[in-house]
């Protein structure tokens, strides 16, 4: 956390595995309010952007991952309470997603070139959106 204190992140992910799907804040409920950022916007342009540059890497996953490439907002996926997108976009204004690579959660480290060569595309893609000027505007309100 004292990192992020530290060094102004414009854009962030965070890649796993275990399902198919570009996952946007907020991952938590709020009572009252709409569990979705001011910023949505730009989540959902990001997010699509990167599963629009993705190849498909579902073969031989149950077909529960039939659904692949996909964008949900945390909350309604499910709940993470205390999570790094949250935490990141309201203390610092981070952009942040998570990418759910792979439907194996626990991939062989022989496989990781080729998530690499599926995602590739899109990861460079990402990192040139933290030039855009979109992502400036996004977190302009938190300067207030």
């Amino acid at each position: 956390m004292s990192w992020l204190a530290n060094v102004s992140f414009v854009l962030s992910a965070n890649f796993h595995g275990g399902s198919f799907v570009v996952n946007t804040p907020l991952d938590r409920y709020y009572v009252g309010k709409n569990s979705i950022s001011d910023d949505d916007d730009i989540y959902q342009m990001i997010a699509h952007s990167y599963v629009n540059r993705t190849k498909e890497t579902n073969a031989g996953c149950s077909n529960e991952f039939i659904d692949f490439g996909y964008v949900t907002r945390g909350a309604d996926w499910y709940e993470v309470i205390g999570g790094m997108q949250d935490y990141g976009y309201f203390n610092y204004g981070t952009i942040e997603l998570t990418m759910e690579i792979s439907c194996c959660k626990y991939p062989e480290s022989n496989s990781l070139a080729g998530y690499w060569n599926y995602n590739r595309d899109a990861m460079i893609e990402h990192l040139l959106q933290a030039q855009k000027s979109h992502l400036h505007f996004a977190s302009l309100h938190f300067l207030d």
